[in-house]
């Protein structure tokens, strides 16, 4: 059990604080989706003295679908964040890792020789790179709650281009470099989403759980990957690995 009230209670709260409107969670406020509303509820209770305890709230594995659907809703809206932000890490390595796989048999079709090939992996870290620091005034700027869903977007929709793309070079670095981009605001995106929503004493063991989604995306990337090129061509990774980052912006709401 956790010494916290359920995510209903959490986003209720702040409803009635800011005049109503919140809800249970599931719709956003005003330009967001649940993702943000979450967020924004955590972080007020945190800003009002803590998430004090109106119920107890304890996971347990779930009986049927509807069961999980009701642990979701009962579930304190601030673990719901760290869930969706997980998620959101674990596609964002395998969105990385996908072209190490394919890159063997995008090189046969096109004919690429192997610096071709070294010089399309290495577009990532070019948008990787020179987002970091933007990300971090971005997050702090605009919320990391909303810049993380568009992180989400910019990355997935390169990543499902690429078979459109892979004919053109030129085309397919820049697509690889905008995987790049959009996952370099990540990191500083889910950073500000802690802080603002996760009370101090459990901050440390969110990071570690929220972070541990990349190693988690990096297994099934390179684990994936080879079986579905080998039942269904390269190009299919990215359509659906792509697809999958466009269905978590859809749950979270942009």
């Amino acid at each position: 059990g956790n010494d916290s009230a359920g995510g209903d209670d959490d986003v209720d709260a702040v409803g009635e604080r800011n005049g109503g409107g919140a809800g249970n969670g599931d719709s956003g406020s005003e330009g967001g989706g649940w993702f943000e509303s979450n967020t924004q509820a955590a972080a007020a209770l945190e800003g009002a003295g803590g998430h004090a305890a109106a119920a107890e709230w304890s996971l347990s594995f779930p009986s049927s679908l509807e069961n999980l659907g009701e642990q979701w809703r009962e579930m304190p809206s601030r673990y719901r964040v760290c869930l969706g932000t997980c998620f959101a890490f674990v596609l964002c390595n395998m969105d990385k890792v996908n072209i190490s796989v394919a890159i063997i048999p995008m090189a046969k079709d096109m004919g690429w020789s192997v610096s071709t090939a070294g010089f399309l992996q290495s577009a990532f870290f070019y948008g990787f790179a020179l987002s970091q620091l933007p990300g971090g005034y971005l997050a702090t700027r605009f919320g990391g709650a909303k810049m993380l869903p568009i992180g989400v977007f910019v990355w997935s929709a390169a990543t499902a281009v690429v078979p459109f793309v892979a004919g053109d070079t030129k085309m397919l670095f820049l697509s690889r470099v905008l995987v790049g981009l959009g996952e370099g605001i990540s990191p500083a995106a889910a950073t500000d989403v802690i802080a603002r929503s996760v009370p101090l004493k459990e901050r440390s063991r969110a990071v570690a759980f929220v972070f541990n989604g990349f190693n988690i995306g990096s297994v099934l990337g390179l684990s994936l990957s080879p079986f579905i090129i080998e039942g269904f061509g390269w190009k299919t990774v990215f359509l659906i690995f792509g697809a999958l980052g466009l269905l978590w912006v859809q749950w979270v709401g942009l």
